[in-house]
């Protein structure tokens, strides 16, 4: 695998991050959240987020075919 400075730093932070959430999945996103807006307010930047629209399958829990 090809890898560079950046990458170590990015795969080290997710590690942090991980740990600090004690692995669960909804507290790192809000971790990495929490991090994304002091990011903006540091730095003047604005990130966008997708809006994905539920359908039935999401809702339900199913898969589509």
């Amino acid at each position: 695998m090809i890898t560079n400075h950046i990458l170590e730093e990015k795969w080290r932070v997710q590690r942090l991050l991980s740990k600090q959430a004690g692995h669960d999945p909804g507290k790192y996103i809000e971790l990495v959240h929490r991090k994304a807006m002091e990011a903006q307010e540091r730095y003047g930047v604005q990130f966008k987020y997708v809006q994905m629209e539920e359908n039935s399958a999401a809702k339900s829990g199913t898969k589509e075919s």
